[in-house]
Order: structure tokens, then C-alpha cells, then sequence
């Protein structure tokens, strides 16, 4: 409890803070790491190192106190298979099995998450990490289906763990520049570190008075966009031209970096959160009452984490910054009746299930006034067909063409609803950028999924995108399956070996070009490709009926 009241004051500072933006870190500092930090700052270092975000991945070892490891686990998967967790001479595997037999079996390098709600977990293939199918769920004290494996939109260990996925959870993964192909080692810090909300600490470091980032000091806006580089996720993130999601320094506009689309929550399938924590939030009176100055650190200390009587006491100071004059009209004994008593945000926050993740419930943001009101889904819905911008620099801003027309063909791709604002909106930006390989690649993969018809012309636009420089497997495999569902076979092979040679552990990529080699009577292309594919991904279910066709020649 001292512990807690002694943050109060850094909570404090967004009510004095000035309503300009200081300066971003000079664009050549360096990142230094906790330690250097640490050694003029060692109470917040050991305070912070106790928070969630500072478990935000590490190594997985039988001590930790999650405790998933003590002891050998197996979950059924899809297809027939099941996949066991265990540990041999003090290494951590997951492993594929089918009948009892072990298909597939690899080391288990990294944990994912702080181990408050769960923890998923990191296998590498060369310079590639994928997600294990298992995750460990902590609310259950059991192994279960990594998020994506139940729905059958992920399988084995063929779900790739891409930057956008470890910039919320590692600390400066450097990526060599496609997919999930990393340098090695893959991280300079393995969890989320000081210098993510204060920015790189070298000239700090090196010259104290030169100052370093303090959120609380920043306007509103900037001070937000530090926390929603990580929280503010989103359904769509498009990257500006040239950006990575490494380049947002504390200090900047994160809409200078990436553009965060979601997709309306009357358009939105089940299964996806209608309203994020960032938008529920931006939804409620506190917030919108508050004229800017209501933010996520606000109520929340970075550097720590209360838990228990202790952190209701807290919020509930938090709650009467405002409401100490205006207090809540509910009875007594109502207040009293909440675990702990008087309990501000289990009545007018409570969690809900957080539906992307199952097992896992989130604190609701939207602050309603009437607890019954906070458990209504609908009333935390908006309606509409527009994708909504979420990091714009104010309410009504628009992003710019080239995002909104990058967003919505992604969207279309899922949601066909969304095609016809898709197609008009990558035609005006490529009026003004005929040579985009980036929007050129995204209208020919919109026409792509518009139906049979529209195969000629989406062949033309990846060829187009193929041609102005694009990188990508994904539109090098679209092109192959559009050239050989026409019959062009001889234009469809060495797309599809390109796509391989993008993705080498991507069954998508093998299965077109191995079936255009039996078409062909190219069986011995076709049974090599068919060890490269058995040797990756055993499990995959088309495998035995190409390895009997290839046996027979068709």
C-alpha cells in the first residue's frame, strides 16, 4: 500500500502537464538498455521489473512461477492430431504426434506473454520463428490451443511470428526485411524495456541534462500514442511508405508510422472484440468530459502494478480525482458487497471475455455509469460501414489516401462488403502513383477474390506489382494460382518457386507448384518438392494423396 501511494504522485503530473509536446529524442540516440538506466533510477527499474510488461517474454524455465513446465501435457488438435508439451535433460519441446507416434518435435525458445493471463510460445526454423500450437492459459492452470489453432486457421507449427506480432511483446526485434525472417540473435532485449516509453537513452546518458521523454509531461495526444503503439492494436495496421513499426520514438506522432484501422462492430464477424480497451475508453464520459487530459496513465503507473485491497483503494483514489465532490449514489451496501468492498471498477469496469484469446477476460474500458449497462455488448458497438481510423490526430481527421486505400482492401479480402470501397479507392490513389508496387499488388489481389471473371485482369496487376519491385510471397503465390487455374502453366512455375524461396515454410507455396508438376508428368520435380514439404509440416493432410499421385505418375 505505501508502495502504491508513493506513485500517486507521478499519476498526478497529467493535471499539471503543459499542453505542448516536447521534443522526440534526437533521431540518432541510441537504445542502452535497463541496465543503464538502472543505475540512476534504481527504484523505478526494480519496481517496473515487477510489472507485466517488463515479463513480457523470456525463456521458458521449470522455475518460473507459472509452473507450466512441472509436468508433461497433450491437447487434441484438428485433423487427427495432438500436440504434447514436455521437457527432456532441461530443454522445453512442444511436439506433433498422430497415433502415438511423434511427427514433429522442436525446442520451445521463448515464452510470450507475462503469465498473468497465459503465455503462448516461440519455436525457430533457421532464421524464422513460428508460434507453437499450445499455449499455456493461467485463469485454467492448463495447456490449451494457442490463439487461431481452434478455429482451425492455424496449424502445428506453421503460424509465423512476424514483427507486428513481437513489437507489443519484445524488446527491438531487428528484422532482416520479409515475413518472420530475424537476425541472430533475433533481440537486443528480450522484453518490453524502459526505452520503449522513454525513447532511446544514450544522449540522456551520456549528458544527463540533456533530458529524455516523460509521457506525462507530453500533450495529451503524443503522451497517448505511447501507449497505443502497443495498446491501440487495432484489426488493419498499415505502415506508412518506407516505415517499419520500429521507427516510433516516445515523442512522435504514431500516425507518422502506421495508420490503425478497425473494422466497424456491425460488419465485424464473431469471434472479434467489438470495441478495444483504446476505444472504449475514448467512448466514455470520463474520457470525453475530460477534454484530453483523461489518459491510460492516468489510472495506470508503468512502473507499477497494485494487486488485491490495494489496487481497489488505488483506482478508487484514482476515480475520485474527479468524483470527490460529485461521489457514487450507489447504496452502501451495495458498494461494500464487491470482493474487495467499495470496489469502483468492478461495478463500473468489470471484464468481459476477451473473444480473440480464449480463456482470457478483459477490464472493461467504456466506464459506464449503471454496472448492468457495462455488461450489454451492444451499448460499446457503433453503427456504420466505414472502417474506423483509430490514431487519427483528432476525432474527425481522415487518414491519408494511400492508407485508407491499403485498409480497405484488406478488409475486402475477409469481408466482401467492403470490395466495391476497396477498388475505388486503390483507382484514385493509383491515378496519382501509377508504379506502386504496393498498391498495384493490393488491387490485384482484390480483383483476385471479386470472382473467376476478374482472373485476367487481377493476373495483370501482380504481374504489374511483380514488375515494379514487389517482395512479396503472398502476391507471387496469388499469381501463380491465377496463371495455372488459366492454364498458363509455364508463367505459373517460377512464381511459385519464387513464393517458396520468400516463404520456404509455407505449405501454400509447395502445394500449387507440386500439383502443376504432376500435371505436367514432371514426377521427379514433383517428389522432391514433396520431401522439402514432409520434412517442414508431416502433418499435412494433402500429403498422402500427392505422394500417391506422384507414386502413379498422375
Amino acid at each position: 500500500m505505501r508502495r502504491v501511494a508513493a506513485t500517486l504522485p507521478l499519476l498526478l503530473g497529467w493535471l499539471a502537464a503543459p499542453a505542448l509536446a516536447l521534443p522526440q529524442n534526437d533521431a540518432e540516440s541510441q537504445y542502452v538498455g535497463d541496465e543503464a538506466c538502472a543505475r540512476c533510477h534504481p527504484s523505478q527499474a526494480q519496481s517496473f521489473r515487477r510489472t507485466g510488461m517488463a515479463r513480457s517474454m523470456a525463456p521458458p524455465a521449470v522455475a518460473d512461477p507459472l509452473g507450466e513446465f512441472r509436468q508433461t501435457a497433450s491437447v487434441p488438435g484438428l485433423s487427427g492430431v495432438s500436440y504434447r508439451s514436455a521437457v527432456r535433460d532441461g530443454r522445453f519441446y512442444q511436439e506433433t504426434l498422430r497415433d502415438n507416434t511423434v511427427l514433429e518435435s522442436h525446442e520451445v525458445l521463448y515464452g510470450i506473454g507475462s503469465g498473468r493471463h497465459g503465455r503462448s510460445y516461440v519455436v525457430a526454423r533457421g532464421d524464422s520463428l513460428f508460434l507453437a500450437p499450445l499455449s499455456y492459459y493461467a485463469p485454467r492452470a492448463a495447456w490449451d490451443l494457442s490463439p487461431g489453432y481452434s478455429t482451425g486457421a492455424y496449424r502445428d507449427f506453421l503460424r509465423p511470428v512476424t514483427v507486428s506480432c513481437l513489437f507489443c511483446h519484445a524488446g527491438l526485434p531487428p528484422v532482416t526485411g520479409s515475413a518472420n525472417h530475424y537476425m541472430q540473435p533475433p533481440f537486443r532485449a528480450l522484453a518490453i524495456s524502459c526505452e520503449r516509453c522513454h525513447g532511446p537513452g544514450e544522449a540522456h546518458v551520456k549528458l544527463p541534462s540533456a533530458g529524455i521523454i516523460n509521457p506525462a509531461k507530453l500533450a495529451g495526444g503524443f503522451r497517448d500514442d505511447v501507449c497505443y503503439q502497443c495498446h491501440l492494436g487495432g484489426d488493419i495496421r498499415i505502415l506508412k511508405p518506407g516505415r517499419t513499426e520500429l521507427d516510433f520514438r516516445p515523442g512522435a506522432r504514431l500516425d507518422d508510422v502506421v495508420a490503425i484501422f478497425s473494422v466497424p462492430p456491425s460488419v465485424k464477424p464473431d469471434g472479434l472484440d467489438a470495441v478495444g480497451q483504446a476505444g472504449q475508453l475514448r467512448m466514455s464520459r470520463c474520457s470525453k468530459s475530460s477534454q484530453g487530459r483523461l489518459g491510460c496513465i492516468t489510472c495506470h503507473d508503468p512502473h507499477a502494478e497494485p494487486s488485491g485491497p490495494a489496487a481497489a483503494a488505488f483506482y478508487r483514489g484514482r476515480c475520485q480525482q474527479c468524483h470527490e465532490k460529485h461521489p457514487c449514489a450507489a447504496p452502501a451496501r451495495r458498494r461494500n458487497a464487491t470482493s474487495p468492498p467499495d470496489n469502483c471498477v468492478a461495478c463500473h469496469m468489470p471484464k468481459s471475455p476477451l473473444n480473440r484469446i480464449a480463456h482470457i477476460a478483459h477490464t472493461n474500458h467504456r466506464i459506464f455509469r449503471r454496472p448492468e449497462e457495462a455488461l450489454d455488448p451492444s451499448l460499446a458497438s457503433a453503427a456504420g460501414f466505414d472502417l474506423v481510423y483509430e490514431n487519427g490526430r483528432s476525432p474527425q481527421a481522415e487518414a491519408d489516401l494511400r492508407s485508407r486505400a491499403l485498409a480497405y482492401s484488406e478488409a475486402a479480402r475477409g469481408l466482401p462488403a467492403f470490395t466495391g470501397r476497396a477498388f475505388r479507392l486503390l483507382e484514385d490513389a493509383l491515378k496519382g502513383d501509377q508504379r506502386n508496387a504496393e498498391l498495384t499488388a493490393a488491387y490485384g489481389l482484390v480483383l483476385r477474390g471479386a470472382g473467376a471473371d476478374r482472373a485476367r485482369q487481377s493476373a495483370e496487376f501482380l504481374e504489374r506489382a511483380v514488375e515494379y519491385g514487389s517482395r512479396s510471397g503472398e502476391v507471387r503465390l496469388a499469381l501463380c494460382e491465377v496463371l495455372a487455374s488459366s492454364g498458363q502453366t509455364e508463367r505459373a512455375v517460377p512464381q511459385c518457386r519464387s513464393a517458396i524461396e520468400l516463404a520456404p515454410y509455407d505449405p501454400a507455396a509447395y502445394l500449387p507448384l507440386i500439383r502443376l508438376h504432376l500435371r505436367q508428368g514432371d514426377k521427379d520435380d514433383a517428389a522432391a518438392l514433396l520431401l522439402q514439404l514432409r520434412e517442414f509440416d508431416p502433418a499435412n493432410p494433402a500429403l498422402p494423396e500427392l505422394v500417391r499421385q506422384a507414386r502413379e505418375g498422375k
